[in-house]
């Protein structure tokens, strides 16, 4: 019994943070007759969540647990405060030589720098991170990104601004990006393999690993966004 109702609890929060996303919702006595009422009829699920869906949840504010629950929207305290805590970089410089080798390794690897940008960003906005959200919105503008796929990025499966790589890349990125949630699944892998060659797909899953660690560096000691200024240069188009 305490399996079924925990089971129709996430569901229920399932529901309403589905449908905040459509249309903001009244808090006090709606939302909780609204919850109430999908714990009633929704059924118990078979399958682990949606790729898709722990990305908007993630998206719209909600955390997980290690298991994979979802908790809610409630943020740590402390978690706005916009004072940085220590520079990791200077007080061991070994960090950002390693992690800046590994970033000009992904650079280079000879994937598109407009797609890795774009990567680059979609993991940033599910993590958090506002530090990487400023910078590689900056970059990817520099190189000529357009403001309108920029806005739509956190909405890319509604929008037909994106190539079919690009799809594929982006949800490949939310999979790998929120792992413990996903365990990526084989129809992701499969989307991926069809747009990507091996060594290929090799190289965008490090890209999404790095830029995580980058998140995750940003985001635990609190680095501040706005001063970023790109020295990337416009692509040409090609003829």
């Amino acid at each position: 019994f305490v399996q079924f109702f925990r089971q129709r609890l996430h569901f229920g929060l399932r529901e309403i943070a589905h449908a905040s996303l459509q249309k903001p919702l009244l808090f006090g006595e709606f939302q909780i007759h609204k919850f109430l009422r999908c714990l009633a009829r929704i059924p118990v699920p078979e399958q682990p969540l949606s790729v898709q869906l722990y990305s908007e949840l993630a998206a719209a504010g909600f955390r997980r647990s290690s298991a994979g629950d979802i908790l809610g929207t409630e943020k740590p305290k402390g978690a706005s405060k916009m004072e940085p805590r220590l520079n990791p970089y200077k007080l061991s410089p070994k960090i950002y030589e390693t992690m800046s080798a590994l970033q000009a390794y992904v650079d280079s690897c000879g994937l598109e720098r407009p797609l890795l940008e774009l990567v680059k960003l979609r993991a940033s906005q599910i993590n958090g991170c506002a530090y990487c959200i400023d910078m590689h919105t900056k970059d990817a503008r520099a190189l000529g990104e357009t403001e309108q796929r920029l806005y739509l990025l956190n909405a890319w499966r509604e929008s037909p601004m994106y190539s079919e790589r690009e799809r594929a890349a982006l949800e490949w990125t939310e999979a790998v990006t929120l792992v413990a949630a996903t365990n990526v699944p084989d129809d992701v892998y499969e989307k991926a393999a069809r747009q990507f060659k091996p060594d290929e797909l090799a190289n965008l899953t490090l890209a999404i690993a790095t830029i995580n660690s980058w998140n995750r560096l940003a985001i635990s000691f609190r680095a501040v966004p706005g001063s970023y200024k790109s020295n990337l240069q416009r692509l040409e188009a090609k003829a």
